[in-house]
């Protein structure tokens, strides 16, 4: 990855979301959910191999979106 004011990046968060509670037996349980880009290219094979058919949809109609409305500067 490349180097931004001398920290590595390897990913962003996109979504985080999280629950923390007591449970009944005092201990503290925290649950969390996240969306993360890890700046990694996915190969084509993965996405047609390995992911359900709706999210291969939902990532059609995102890379058609995408490059539709892509503007290069």
């Amino acid at each position: 990855m490349p180097i931004i004011n001398d920290i590595t990046v390897r990913g962003d968060c996109l979504y985080n979301v999280g629950i923390m509670e007591r449970l009944p037996n005092g201990k503290i349980q925290l649950v969390t959910l996240t969306q993360c880009d890890f700046k990694i290219n996915v190969p084509s094979f993965m996405l047609t191999s390995f992911l359900p058919k709706a999210i291969k949809s939902w990532y059609e109609t995102v890379q058609k979106h995408y490059t539709k409305n892509h503007r290069k500067l």
